[in-house]
């Protein structure tokens, strides 16, 4: 018997290596956004990757370790959205509508 194969799970903290050598305080929108447009994820992985650093930076705000969060100015948003689809045309639409009591598949 198998066993069903489980999802991979994406680990935001492994897209970030880019900048695992530079200290929190150096780090500025510009390096974040390297780190977005560079890792080649989708945009529920590049979002769960915003939300790491967005935590981390918080926690550094809050401890004096920074003054400033700079995740609020990464943008994912072209990586989200999509060019409107349409599977049929309206002439294909019709000849389906047409066939519809025609064929027992349709």
């Amino acid at each position: 018997m198998e066993h069903p194969q489980h999802p991979v799970r994406v680990n935001p903290y492994t897209s970030c290596e880019s900048i695992y050598e530079v200290k929190l305080s150096d780090i500025k929108t510009t390096h974040l956004q390297a780190v977005i447009d560079n890792c080649g994820k989708n945009y529920p992985t590049l979002r769960k990757i915003k939300i790491l650093m967005n935590m981390l930076f918080n926690y550094a705000v809050q401890n004096d370790v920074i003054n400033k969060n700079y995740t609020e100015f990464i943008n994912i948003d072209t990586y989200g959205k999509q060019k409107e689809k349409y599977p049929f045309t309206k002439k294909e639409i019709e000849k389906l509508w047409k066939l519809v009591n025609q064929n027992e598949y349709i």
